[in-house]
């Protein structure tokens, strides 16, 4: 907020394009939030595969509301409604105080990191990477406005904003291809590896094939199919299936389900 106030009072469009990027992160963390505590809920009647999904179209609309907020920096840069004019005069304390939100930023993100190495999460420290970066981001657009100012380069200011808007454009394109991935049932390697890698260690499994994982929101459901002696009793094939189940949750705990098919061997 106080970024967004001194864009306006000294009239830099680059400040103004930070601060809206620092408002959307704190949207970000909101929206997350929020999207998290509903996808957390446990599966019901009406939603047997849980409530996962909640985040995946909280993310889309994130990158919807950056989108956005890269489109209005774009508009101001070119079109200039709410700034008319960059104030020299007054710049050097303007800046002054955004570096001020810097390093205030960077303390905030060693105490993010130092919190998330105490506890072991990794959410934390990856939260305070994402602090350093808004920081760095702050600092170098800061000393190239002073550059500017020094050597009266007016564009400059301009030409920091649309980089701004590539960052803010780059973060709104990765979360949207997550999104749209998980949305679309991309395959996902690594579960798939996974269940098929425990499934080889089985004695009783003969083979297994088609082996497709479903991100739910941050849980998986797998479907398989593996092939036993046909001599087995429907009971041992059962329990081979609960044995492969319990192999793969134990190594992954967000595969929520393993739906697995049995076919016998050598038989049509």
């Amino acid at each position: 907020m106080i970024r967004l106030i001194i864009g306006f009072t000294i009239g830099s469009i680059a400040i103004l394009a930070d601060a809206w990027h620092a408002i959307s992160d704190v949207l970000t963390s909101i929206g997350i939030y929020v999207a998290g505590k509903i996808a957390s809920k446990p599966a019901d009647r009406e939603h047997p595969y849980g409530h996962g999904r909640v985040a995946v179209l909280a993310e889309l609309f994130i990158s919807a509301v950056l989108v956005l907020v890269s489109l209005i920096i774009v508009y101001e840069v070119f079109y200039g409604i709410f700034i008319t004019e960059f104030l020299h005069e007054i710049a050097f304390y303007g800046i002054f105080f955004v570096i001020a939100t810097a390093i205030a930023k960077e303390l905030m993100a060693r105490w993010t990191i130092s919190l998330g190495k105490k506890s072991g999460s990794n959410l934390c420290i990856v939260n305070g990477l994402h602090h350093r970066l808004d920081a760095l981001i702050t600092l170098s657009i800061s000393i190239t406005l002073y550059i500017g100012i020094i050597f009266n380069i007016r564009v400059l200011d301009k030409l920091i904003a649309l980089a701004v808007v590539a960052i803010i454009g780059f973060e709104a394109f990765k979360i949207a291809k997550k999104s749209i991935d998980t949305l679309m049932e991309k395959r996902i390697p690594e579960i798939e590896k996974l269940v098929a890698e425990k499934a080889a260690k089985h004695s009783k499994i003969l083979y297994i094939h088609d082996v497709n994982a479903r991100n739910l929101g941050g849980y998986y459901v797998v479907e398989t199919t593996v092939h036993l002696a046909p001599s087995l009793t429907l009971k041992e094939a059962h329990k081979i299936a609960h044995e492969l189940e319990e192999a793969v949750r134990k190594r992954n705990s967000k595969i929520i389900k393993l739906i697995i098919h049995i076919e016998p061997e050598g038989e049509d």
